[in-house]
């Protein structure tokens, strides 16, 4: 907000050539809506760089515009100030949102890009966000990777860049290192990815964090501080309504799950990238091939019943119970969309 910008403004300007090796985290609520108005309510862009827009056809949407263009003033001040004070060779810079677009026509702007859902959505337009690194000297420019990321491999990832011997890491680390990913043989890192073993019924550890599209978790290749790829991903959210952008949301309201399998080793048996989704744990489960519909329209369950049961497993496996973040277990009981009760969810989380 407006009374936060001369802080905002004093970390950036104590940015210089002389300072102690330093870790920034810049937490910004644009563009955030279309509510950005520019005053001290409603998470509003501060007054500085509330720039006025004409060229969208709503109020609301020209409002959004220009939350957009001072996300790009912030972020730019912080990339001048490296570059000025030649600290961009020695400093990673890390880019990315939360979780999809929401609150205001998403048609104009193609929010969603290709993707089904928004905000709050188990869709891709939901839970997928693009992440940009920046290290000049050390990751090449313009290069793109299908490494999946989570946002608890922030951790390990920097902790890699950094030069921390992994034996040193502390222990519990959830997530794992995208550093060999984003270095791409630039650096030193050089660690040999492995495949899924399907022979196996137990897929790995199963970590549980609360995000922002909900409760996520990850499957890993192997349980070491070596492990380079997550096998799957996993989401859970509790939501009644939809989530639906220009494209319908498709699946039920209620307690959902999401996974996230790429079987794309040399030694899987589809080599494709796998979604699902099922709620309120119902037999009927939406499985798509994102190689191929990026769009989540075709469901192919019918037609893999084994990949299906897979995935099933991994719900089950990864899902843990909690009282603050219920499941259910069939569509007569009720999960709680928001429980941050000490004592767990109230009675209306509990049945209808």
């Amino acid at each position: 907000n407006n009374n936060s910008n001369s802080n905002r403004d004093d970390d950036i300007n104590n940015i210089n050539d002389d300072a102690p090796p330093f870790f920034l985290y810049f937490a910004s609520t644009t563009p955030h809506s279309a509510g950005l108005v520019g005053d001290e309510t409603n998470y509003p862009v501060p007054a500085p760089y509330d720039r006025a827009f004409s060229g969208a056809p709503t109020a609301e949407l020209n409002r959004f515009a220009g939350a957009v263009a001072a996300q790009d003033i912030y972020v730019g001040r912080i990339l001048d100030v490296l570059r000025r004070t030649g600290l961009d060779a020695n400093t990673v810079v890390f880019f990315s949102g939360d979780n999809g677009a929401d609150d205001h026509n998403l048609t104009f702007f193609r929010d969603s890009g290709p993707f089904r859902g928004k905000k709050r959505s188990l869709n891709e337009g939901g839970i997928r966000q693009t992440v940009a690194v920046q290290w000049p000297g050390h990751i090449a420019a313009g290069q793109t990777t299908d490494h999946l990321f989570a946002f608890y491999d922030f951790l390990p990832t920097a902790l890699d860049l950094a030069g921390l011997p992994r034996a040193e890491w502390p222990p519990g680390i959830d997530g794992i290192s995208a550093a060999p990913a984003l270095l791409n043989g630039q650096g030193q890192l050089k660690v040999q990815a492995k495949s899924i073993d399907r022979t196996s019924t137990d897929h790995d550890h199963h970590n549980n964090i609360k995000d922002g599209a909900g409760k996520i978790s990850s499957g890993t290749l192997v349980d070491s501080p070596g492990e380079t790829a997550h096998a799957y991903l996993y989401w859970e959210y509790c939501m009644y309504g939809n989530a639906t952008d220009d494209l319908p949301q498709l699946y039920a309201s209620g307690w959902g799950q999401a996974v996230r399998l790429d079987d794309t080793a040399t030694n899987a048996p589809y080599l494709t990238e796998w979604k699902a989704i099922r709620v309120n744990r119902s037999k009927d489960v939406l499985l798509y091939n994102l190689t191929a519909d990026i769009t989540e329209s075709a469901d192919l369950s019918a037609l893999f019943p084994d990949v299906v049961a897979e995935i099933v497993g991994l719900m089950e496996g990864a899902h843990t119970e909690s009282l603050f973040w219920n499941s259910v277990q069939d569509a007569s009981q009720y999960c709680c969309e928001e429980c941050y009760d000490p004592k767990g969810c109230p009675s209306p989380c509990i049945s209808r």
